[in-house]
C-alpha cells in the first residue's frame, strides 16, 4: 500500500494513536459483548466500565498528542516554533466528545440505539449488533477527536501557520484526495465518523512535500482494497478506465446527494445521478461545451450527469462507455475543457458588452430627456428583421 510522505515523528505518533484507539474499541466491544437481552439492566452493569475505559485511552491519547507537536515541528526543521508562548492543560479534554459533551452521556446512546432498533422491528441479537457497531464507530470518532483537539491546542499556542492533513492508512477515498493539503488555523478539521486522519503543523511550504497521488493509492490496493475505495465495482471500472478520482469521490459528498430518477425509464434500469459539478461554472460544464454537448451559456439550469454504475449498467460496450464517462465529465479531456472554457468566456464578454451598451442606451435617452429634446426614433421593425435573417444565414454558411 501507497503511503504518504511523512516525518518519522509523524509516523511514529500516528502508529501509536492506532494501537491505543483499537486497544480501546476492543475493550469496549468486550464489554458490549455482556449486555445480555435486558438493555438497563446490561448498561448499568457495563456502563461505568466503558466510560472508564474511554477516559484512560484518552488520557493516554492526550499525553501522547501533547509531546507530538513539537516533535515534528523539530523533525520538520520548524525549530523556531517548537517553544509554546502559553502553557495548556490538556486534561481538561479528558472525559469531553469532540462536540463538548461527556463522553458517558455520548456512550449511554448505544442502548437506546438498540432499543430503536427493536422498535423497528429487529431482533434483539440484530439490535445488539447494530448498537454495538454504532458505539463501536462513536467510540473511535471520540478517541480521535480527543487526539486532534489535542494536537490543536498544541498549535494554537505556537505562531503555527496551519497544517497539513496526515493520513493513517488503511484510508478512505474522501481522506486521500484531501492528504497533504493546506489548512490555515483558523479551518476547521473536516472528518467523517471513525475518520483516523490526523495534522501535521507546517508552514505552507513543506505541504508540498507531503502530498499523496489520489490515483497512486489506488493503484496500490488490491482489488478488494480497490472496490472498498472507490465505493463499489463500477466505481473501480470507472477509475480503472480513467475516470477522476476527485470528481468521483466529490459527488459521493453527503452535501452533493445522490438521486435516483424518478422516470418510468430511470426506475427500469435503475439510473442514478448526481448534481455535483454540474453547474455551468463547473469543469463538467466546460467539457460539455467543448465536446458540442452543451451551449456555452452562463446561468444555464444544474444539468444533472450520470453515475458511473448507470453508465456501465447501460452502455452498449466498452467504448461506448468510455464516451459516456467522457460526455460526463469522470473521464476529463483537457482540450475540451480549454475549448469549452474559452467559449464561456467569450460568452461572458458578449453578455456584458450587451449589458454596457444597453445601460448606454438608457443614459443616453435619459440625457435627452433632460434636455428636453425627442426620444430617439424607434428602428423599422422589417429592417431590423432583415438584419437578423441575414445575420442567421451568413452564420448558417459558415
Amino acid at each position: 500500500m501507497l503511503r504518504q510522505p511523512l516525518p518519522s515523528a509523524a509516523t511514529d505518533y500516528s502508529r501509536a494513536q492506532r494501537l491505543e484507539i483499537q486497544a480501546a474499541v476492543a475493550a469496549v466491544n468486550t464489554e458490549w459483548s455482556r449486555m445480555g437481552p435486558n438493555f438497563d439492566l446490561g448498561w448499568a452493569r457495563i456502563g461505568d466500565t466503558v466510560e472508564g475505559i474511554l477516559l484512560r485511552a484518552q488520557t493516554r491519547l492526550v499525553r501522547g498528542a501533547a509531546s507530538y507537536v513539537p516533535d515534528v515541528l523539530e523533525d520538520t526543521a520548524q525549530v523556531a516554533l517548537i517553544a509554546p508562548e502559553a502553557a495548556i492543560d490538556t486534561t481538561q479534554l479528558v472525559g469531553l466528545t469532540g462536540a463538548g459533551y461527556p463522553v458517558g452521556y455520548a456512550a449511554a446512546f448505544a442502548p437506546i440505539k438498540a432499543k430503536q432498533a427493536i422498535a423497528g422491528g429487529a431482533s434483539i441479537l440484530e439490535a445488539l449488533s447494530t448498537a454495538g457497531d454504532w458505539l463501536e464507530e462513536a467510540v473511535g470518532t471520540i478517541l480521535s477527536d480527543t487526539g486532534r483537539s489535542t494536537e490543536a491546542l498544541g498549535m494554537y499556542t505556537r505562531d503555527v501557520p496551519g497544517y497539513v492533513r496526515m493520513l493513517s492508512p488503511p484510508s478512505c477515498s474522501r481522506c486521500v484526495i484531501l492528504a497533504g493539503a493546506y489548512y490555515r488555523m483558523a479551518e476547521p478539521f473536516d472528518r467523517h465518523p471513525e475518520c483516523d486522519c490526523r495534522h501535521i503543523p507546517a508552514a505552507e511550504a513543506l505541504a508540498g512535500d507531503l502530498t499523496i497521488d489520489p490515483r497512486a493509492y489506488f493503484d496500490s490496493l488490491d482489488e478488494a482494497g480497490q472496490v472498498k475505495f472507490a465505493g463499489s465495482i463500477a466505481n473501480r471500472q470507472a477509475i480503472l478506465d480513467g475516470a477522476n478520482i476527485n470528481q468521483l469521490v466529490n459527488a459521493y459528498r453527503r452535501s452533493s446527494g445522490l438521486y435516483a430518477a424518478q422516470s418510468p425509464l430511470s426506475r427500469r434500469y435503475g439510473l442514478k445521478f448526481t448534481t455535483a459539478g454540474s453547474t455551468d461554472r463547473s469543469w463538467t460544464a466546460q467539457q460539455q461545451v467543448g465536446l458540442g454537448l452543451r451551449t456555452a451559456q452562463r446561468g444555464s439550469s444544474v444539468r444533472p450527469r450520470l453515475m458511473p454504475e448507470s453508465i456501465y449498467a447501460n452502455a452498449v460496450d466498452r467504448d461506448d462507455a468510455l464516451q459516456m464517462l467522457r460526455s460526463n465529465g469522470w473521464i476529463v479531456d483537457l482540450d475540451a475543457r480549454a475549448a469549452g472554457r474559452a467559449a464561456l468566456d467569450a460568452q461572458v464578454r458578449k453578455r456584458r458588452a450587451a449589458s454596457a451598451e444597453a445601460r448606454r442606451q438608457r443614459r443616453r435617452e435619459e440625457l435627452r430627456r433632460a434636455a428636453g429634446l425627442a426620444p430617439a426614433p424607434l428602428p423599422d421593425m422589417d429592417v431590423l428583421r432583415e438584419t437578423v435573417r441575414r445575420s442567421r444565414e451568413r452564420r448558417r454558411t459558415r
